[in-house]
């Protein structure tokens, strides 16, 4: 018994309808490789087939407001803490070229301050 291009079509939506994506796939590619079908079977297969990629894509979970919420809240924690950790650094860079310089006029190499101090700087 052959099964005719639009029974085969038929049966696709009837899986589709039974929520089984997977078994009507394997119809569709039939319908879709056949080349005795026609342009409005193979539209039609195409569709179906849409209907089947839709229902197989993973769907991601909407988060809610106060899930985004908690999320950004955890964004702006991080970034207050990167932001304070560069403070301390830009200060502990200034201690240290401050240092230098008292270090430096201390020894009376006061001709070496504008190199090291300008390169500390720019750390």
């Amino acid at each position: 018994m052959t099964v005719s291009t639009g029974e085969k079509i038929d049966l696709a939506h009837a899986y589709l309808d039974m929520d089984d994506p997977n078994g009507a796939r394997g119809i569709l590619n039939e319908i879709l490789d056949d080349p005795d079908a026609t342009t409005a079977e193979r539209d039609s297969a195409a569709v179906a087939m849409d209907r089947v990629v839709a229902a197989t894509r993973p769907r991601t979970k909407i988060k809610s407001l106060p899930e985004r919420q908690a999320e950004l809240q955890s964004i702006v924690d991080h970034f207050n803490i990167a932001r304070q950790d560069l403070d301390t650094a830009k200060r502990a860079a200034q201690f240290a070229a401050d240092t230098l310089k008292r270090a430096l006029v201390q020894q009376g190499m006061t001709h070496c301050l504008s190199i090291n101090v300008s390169r500390l700087r720019h750390i």
